[in-house]
């Protein structure tokens, strides 16, 4: 059995992580946040939204700001991808584990 990623968080540490404000839930789709947040029942101010594409091409500074950030995509993969990317960087960031149809199934 493969050992679990400390990178990747549920649902439920997600809620914790981002309802003490200390960072977001950043969606990495093309569906409008406040919809997402609304279908999976997060607090829309804890949130923010990104291109996928776009996190390579954002500055250094930018990049920190993202430190303790919760990424979130369809399944875990992008967001763990941009994860991996963040620690190439030196920043430290979570994936939510199975994206959003580990909390909605498969809708999109």
């Amino acid at each position: 059995m493969p050992e679990p990623d400390e990178r990747e968080v549920d649902v439920d540490e997600a809620r914790k992580m981002t309802a003490s404000g200390a960072c977001r839930l950043v969606w990495m789709g093309r569906e409008p946040l406040d919809y997402v947040a609304e279908l999976i029942g997060f607090d829309l101010s804890r949130m923010a939204q990104i291109d996928p594409d776009g996190i390579r091409t954002t500055d250094a500074q930018a990049l920190k700001s993202m430190a303790g950030a919760v990424f979130m995509c369809y399944h875990g993969v992008t967001s763990m991808g941009a994860v991996r990317f963040l620690e190439g960087r030196g920043v430290r960031a979570y994936s939510l584990k199975g994206g959003i149809t580990s909390i909605v199934g498969e809708i999109f």
